[in-house]
Formats: C-alpha cells, sequence, structure tokens
C-alpha cells in the first residue's frame, strides 16, 4: 500500500497527529520532533496555500488553462501549437506551461480577416 500523498490528507488529519506527536514528545521525549517539525512544515505550506482574495490570472497556464484562456478547445489549441500559430510552453520541471502574455502576443497576431471595427472607428482601416 502506498502512503497517500500530502494533497489527499486533510488537514485536520495532519492536525490531529501534530496534537499526537507532541503528546509523545511530553511523554518519552524528543526523539518524535522531526516527525513534529515535518508536520509543522505541511501545515505551514498550506496555510501560505489558502485561496488569493485578490483576483486575477495566473501568468503561467497549463495546456487546458492556456486553450480556455484564447477561447478553443484543447484539441485545437494543440493543432495551433503544432502550427506555430500559438506558441510552444516553456518546460518547468516536468510541467509544461504557457506564458499568458506570449498567448496574448500570438492571438493579436491572428489574422483574422475581419475589419477591426475600432481600426475603422479611428480612421486606420487595414493597412
Amino acid at each position: 500500500m502506498r502512503p497517500a500523498a500530502s494533497s489527499e490528507v486533510p488537514r485536520e488529519r495532519i492536525e490531529r497527529a501534530l496534537d499526537y506527536v507532541e503528546q509523545l514528545i511530553e511523554r518519552r521525549g524528543p526523539v518524535f520532533e522531526p516527525i513534529a517539525e515535518r508536520l509543522r512544515q505541511e501545515l505551514a505550506m498550506r496555510s501560505n496555500m489558502r485561496p488569493d482574495p485578490v483576483a486575477y490570472p495566473p501568468r503561467g497556464l497549463s495546456r487546458e488553462g492556456a486553450a480556455r484562456w484564447i477561447g478553443v478547445s484543447t484539441t485545437k489549441f494543440d493543432q495551433m501549437v503544432e502550427s506555430g500559430q500559438m506558441p510552444k510552453p516553456k518546460k518547468i520541471g516536468g510541467r509544461r506551461i504557457w506564458d499568458r502574455y506570449v498567448l496574448d502576443a500570438a492571438f493579436s497576431d491572428l489574422d483574422d480577416n475581419a475589419e477591426n471595427k475600432i481600426d475603422k472607428l479611428l480612421g486606420l482601416g487595414k493597412r
């Protein structure tokens, strides 16, 4: 049986484990202190991962997020990356991440064959 990944273990269970380990430390000495420290680190890490109260999109997007950002399916997005219409991802560790700003620039560069209404209003028209 494999141990559960830390994100699979509920916070309350980690807190209960820490309480138990701290009781063991009181009764049996500091031999359990490394376990308590690891549990404290896990709780601290989770408290840093609370939802941010400010709503803003992340700079780096997953494949699904990048496709959603430009408004197409993941299949269409993959085709656009393959054809060069959309940028290739950055590799961060084992993850592929798309830069939102680069996606915006690539999206702006797409040939839309339609007249831009703002340009028309400003008298710029197609060039």
